[in-house]
C-alpha cells in the first residue's frame, strides 16, 4: 500500500446500496453468460471512475490505520470477476477475464492498484489496465477494451458532473455490453432553478453539463411542462433519460437510491442490457435492494435514536409489505398491448418488466393465464419463440 493510501470516509447508505447491486448483478450476469455460451467466454470489466477502492471501515471498532476497509467498485468488479472465472472453469469453459480501471485522479488510482495486488487480483485476472486521465479522453479505448467481450461497465462519475450522453451511448451500444450508470437526480434538480432566471456562468455551465448528459436541451422543455401540468419532474426526468437509451436499441430501467437522512431521492442507478434475461435478472435484484436499503436507513435511524436516548430496547418498524403482482390485471395489460399480434416471448417479457413490481415469474404466470383462455397461442418459452395473442380480455 502506498506511504498515504487514498481512503475514502465511510459508506453511506445509497454507496452501500449501489455496492450491493454492483456486486450481485455482475454475479448473475457472468453466471447467464456461462450457462448460455458453449466455448471459451471472454469477460471484461470497466469502471469508469473507480476512485481508489477503499473506504474506511463501518465497523467502530475497527480503526483504518489497522489496514482494515471495505471494498469500492475499484475491488468489488474484479473480485467478482475472478468469481466468475471460476465458476467458468468449474463447468469446464475456457476462460479469459480482463478489467479496466479508469480515474483522472492519479492518487487514488495508485492506492486502487496497490490495493488490487495486495488482494492478488492482479494474478486472478487475465489482464488488468489502469487509466489514469478522464473517461472522455479514453472513449475509444473502452471501446476496444470491449469489443466482441461480454462486458460490464459502471459509470458513475464522482461529484455532481454526470457523464455526457454520448460517452454513455457509445459504451452501452456494444453488442456485448451491459452497464450501471448514475443518473444524478438530485443535482438535475437543483439546477433546474436556474433555467427561469438571470444565471451565472456556473450556472450556465452546470445547465450545459446537464444538456451533456441528457443528451440536449429537450430536458428543459420536459422541467417546464411538469411544471405547468404538476406532473412529478422526478418520473419526467428519469423516463425522458430512459426514452433516450432505449433509441441505442437497449433494454433499460432504474433504481430510486435516497438520502439516508431525508426521503429524497439521491439519484438512481440505470441498468442497460442488450438481453432481456440479463434486464430480468437485474430487476429482480433492484427490488432486493429496495429492501436493503430500506433496512439500511432504519438501521441508521434507530442508532441515531439510541445515541439521543440512551434506550438500548428501540425497534425499527418491519417494511412496508409490497403488494402481489396482480396476473389478471398484467395479463390483461398484455393482451392490451399485443392484441392482434403475433410478436416473441422476449418482447412480452419486456412489456410485462415495465410494470412495478413485475418480475418475469409474474409474465410467464400471465401468459399462462392467457393460453388457458385461448387469447394467447404459443407452443414454447424460450425468448425467441412466438405468441399470438387474439382479442379479448381475460375474466377476473
Amino acid at each position: 500500500m502506498p506511504d498515504e493510501p487514498v481512503v475514502f470516509p465511510r459508506k453511506r447508505v445509497a454507496t452501500k446500496v449501489k455496492h450491493w447491486i454492483l456486486e450481485r448483478c455482475l454475479t448473475v450476469w457472468g453466471g447467464i453468460i456461462v450457462n448460455s455460451n458453449s466455448g471459451e467466454v471472454r469477460f471484461s470489466f470497466v469502471d469508469t471512475c473507480c476512485g481508489s477502492g477503499l473506504y474506511e471501515s463501518s465497523d467502530d471498532d475497527t480503526e483504518p490505520a489497522d489496514g482494515n476497509y471495505e471494498a469500492g467498485s475499484a475491488l468489488i468488479g474484479p473480485q467478482e470477476l475472478a468469481k466468475i472465472a471460476e465458476y467458468a472453469r468449474k463447468r469446464g469453459r475456457p476462460v479469459k477475464t480482463r478489467a479496466l480501471l479508469i480515474n483522472a485522479e492519479r492518487k487514488e488510482l495508485e492506492t486502487a492498484e496497490m490495493a488490487i495486488r495486495e488482494a492478488g487480483l492482479d494474478k486472478a485476472l487475465t489482464e488488468i489496465a489502469f487509466e489514469a486521465r478522464p473517461l472522455e479522453e479514453v472513449q475509444q479505448l473502452v471501446s476496444r477494451y470491449t469489443h466482441n467481450w461480454f462486458s460490464f461497465v459502471f459509470i458513475d462519475p464522482f461529484g455532481p458532473s454526470p457523464t455526457p450522453f454520448s460517452v454513455v451511448s457509445e459504451i452501452v451500444r456494444g453488442k456485448y455490453t451491459d452497464a450501471l450508470i448514475n443518473f444524478p437526480f438530485y443535482s438535475l434538480q437543483k439546477w433546474t432553478g436556474f433555467l427561469d432566471r438571470a444565471r451565472t456562468s456556473d450556472e450556465d455551465a452546470k445547465l450545459a453539463a446537464a444538456d451533456a448528459f441528457m443528451g440536449g436541451p429537450e430536458w428543459r422543455t420536459i422541467v417546464q411542462r411538469a411544471r405547468s401540468t404538476k406532473q412529478p419532474l422526478e418520473a419526467a426526468l428519469i423516463e425522458h433519460y430512459l426514452e433516450r437509451l432505449a433509441g441505442l436499441s437497449v433494454f433499460a430501467l432504474a433504481l430510486p437510491l435516497m438520502f439516508e437522512d431525508r426521503e429524497r431521492v439521491m439519484y438512481h442507478l440505470v441498468f442497460t442490457s442488450h438481453n432481456v434475461a440479463g434486464l430480468s435478472s437485474a430487476k429482480q435484484r433492484f427490488l432486493e435492494a429496495e429492501s436493503q436499503q430500506f433496512k439500511l436507513r432504519q438501521d441508521l435511524r434507530l442508532e441515531a435514536e439510541v445515541s439521543r436516548t440512551g434506550t438500548g430496547f428501540l425497534f425499527a418498524p418491519p417494511e412496508p409489505k409490497k403488494p402481489g403482482v396482480d396476473i389478471p390485471a398484467l395479463a390483461n395489460h398484455l393482451l392490451g398491448r399485443f392484441k392482434g399480434r403475433t410478436v416473441t416471448m422476449e418482447q412480452v417479457i419486456l412489456a410485462g418488466l415495465r410494470v412495478p413490481l413485475a418480475l418475469e415469474s409474474d409474465v410467464r404466470k400471465a401468459l399462462r393465464r392467457l393460453k388457458k383462455d385461448g387469447t394467447a397461442h404459443y407452443s414454447d418459452t424460450k425468448y425467441r419463440d412466438q405468441i399470438t395473442f387474439k382479442s379479448r380480455t381475460v375474466k377476473k
